[in-house]
């Protein structure tokens, strides 16, 4: 009867430390899976702000444009250009966040459901364990960082390209000088030089 009760006592430990081991095992796997989560949604919130960063950044490309080239004057046909660029460019950052895009929505619209659509994940990003998504924000914190000082820049440099171009097309043409040798005469040691100027 002892080696029994014996038996039964070490069976009761072996099956405890099992369902210990479990309980271990199931653990790093809940962490593995919401980990997981944490990046997928972290990746998720970073590719709807660098679109809609960038898209951003090309209409404020496309408003400069549009000043540039038409001086302040009232032109509808270039607004309806302009209109139509602007809705071609938010239909690529809903197709990218949101799937198929129905024909008949509108521009308004899309953006509505993309800032919903974000929203939404940030809402998930909040139901995780902070100490399980903080290495992966701070991770996705400096290449953002990184991305954005690139992206600024290149929005410097485009600038500054438009804001010369701007320059050449407005300002007056000035007086241009260039010396020119004509001939070096070797008997007499003279060199005779031109002036041409040009308007």
């Amino acid at each position: 009867m002892l080696n029994l009760l014996t038996d039964l006592e070490e069976q009761n430990l072996s099956y405890i430390q099992n369902f210990q081991e479990t309980e271990e095992v199931m653990d790093e796997i809940r962490k593995t899976i919401q980990n997981s989560e944490a990046r997928i949604l972290l990746q998720q919130v970073d590719i709807l702000k660098n679109t809609i960063q960038r898209e951003e950044e090309k209409t404020s490309e496309l408003e400069l444009k549009s000043r540039i080239f038409s001086y302040g004057e009232y032109r509808a046909d270039k607004q309806d250009v302009m209109l139509n660029v602007l809705h071609k460019k938010v239909k690529e950052v809903y197709r990218v966040c949101m799937g198929e895009v129905d024909s008949n929505i509108s521009t308004l619209h899309m953006l509505a459901n993309i800032e919903s659509r974000m929203q939404d994940v940030m809402d998930r990003l909040e139901t995780l364990p902070p100490d399980n998504i903080d290495t992966v924000r701070t991770q996705r914190e400096k290449e953002k960082r990184m991305r954005e000082e690139k992206l600024l820049m290149k929005k410097h440099h485009q600038e500054e390209r438009l804001r010369m171009a701007l320059e050449r097309a407005t300002s007056v043409s000035k007086k241009r000088v260039s010396v020119v040798t004509v001939s070096n005469c070797a008997q007499t040691g003279h060199i005779s030089i031109a002036i041409i100027q040009f308007e």
